[in-house]
């Protein structure tokens, strides 16, 4: 076989892999849709009620942490304007304005983070980059609906807390040489409170908006499996890892202090899907697909299970 011809085998074979997956995933795609469908005209007065718990649950548990800090966050960066100093943080991520985003995105919590993102930079592999380490949990979050509603442990908060943000620092310090230029952001976007308050409002209601459709998706994916297959740690685990809220509700129901803080820490540091989608949402004007984000992720949880488990050892 000819140079010529052992290249073109190789591109059909790789073109007929890329082909049939496509065509698997928009199968399976098409067929989760279809189920969703049929079993919400089954049951719409149960379904309608399940997003409108959804609703209820972001606005109870994660509006009031999140909106206040948002807000503010969006008036600090109007306000800011680029440091010549890089910052301790901005050292440590090797980026100039690092330390701005990472305390503004560790003070606001998800999808804050990554709006900061997609509006200082088009860059992918810089976005990508910014997004290891400014894709975070809300500490208010953690500590209010997380620690004192759902763990009811100020230790294991503590816990929690502490291994969520070692994992934010941890994953950036490992993609900080995935972009060696420096970033210079426009802190100074010259827009007023009107706009801010109503950019966030808009976005609060995005991620209520998705994350009652998860609490609904959730809800049917439980009704139609085997009931002693959803009573268990792996069905509670896999519900976080699509809506880190109703998972971690779910967690903490039966199990004790130790395996509840390990496993909520695992699910609150991905985000799960719902999350993921939040800031995809943001994010896909640089460019960035979902899967790269999702790795990212993934390298976060994988830290602050580490952390968490090594310290509920320890202190719990």
């Amino acid at each position: 076989m000819s140079a010529i011809h052992l290249y073109f085998w190789h591109f059909d074979c790789d073109f007929s892999i890329n082909y049939t997956m496509n065509k698997l995933w928009k199968n399976l795609g098409v067929g989760a849709v279809a189920i969703v469908v049929v079993a919400f005209f089954a049951n719409p007065t149960r379904y309608m009620q399940c997003f409108f718990d959804g609703l209820a649950v972001w606005a109870h548990n994660v509006l009031p942490a999140l909106f206040p800090f948002s807000l503010l966050g969006a008036l600090l960066t109007n306000s800011q304007k680029t440091p010549k100093k890089r910052g301790l943080f901005g050292k440590l991520f090797n980026t100039q304005n690092g330390t701005q985003l990472f305390v503004l995105n560790l003070l606001c919590g998800y999808p804050v983070g990554a709006k900061l993102v997609s509006q200082h930079t088009t860059d992918k592999r810089l976005a990508l980059k910014l997004f290891s380490f400014c894709s975070s949990a809300s500490p208010v979050f953690l500590i209010v609906t997380i620690g004192a509603n759902l763990l009811r442990n100020s230790t294991a908060t503590i816990v929690l807390v502490a291994s969520h943000v070692l994992s934010v620092v941890a994953n950036g310090l490992l993609h900080r040489n995935d972009k060696t230029t420096k970033l210079t952001c426009n802190f100074n976007l010259q827009q007023d409170f009107s706009q801010s308050l109503t950019n966030t409002v808009l976005s609060m209601l995005s991620v209520g908006s998705l994350v009652a459709l998860f609490f609904m998706l959730t809800s049917i994916a439980t009704d139609l499996l085997p009931t002693a297959l959803t009573q268990n740690n792996f069905f509670r685990f896999a519900v976080g890892l699509c809506e880190m809220t109703n998972g971690a509700i779910a967690i903490c129901q039966n199990n004790d202090v130790f395996v509840s803080t390990v496993l909520v820490c695992a699910i609150v540091s991905f985000g799960g899907l719902c999350v993921l989608l939040q800031s995809y949402a943001f994010l896909c004007k640089c460019k960035v697909s979902l899967w790269e984000m999702t790795k990212i992720k993934a390298t976060q949880s994988a830290f602050a299970t580490l952390f968490c488990f090594v310290l509920a050892l320890i202190f719990l």
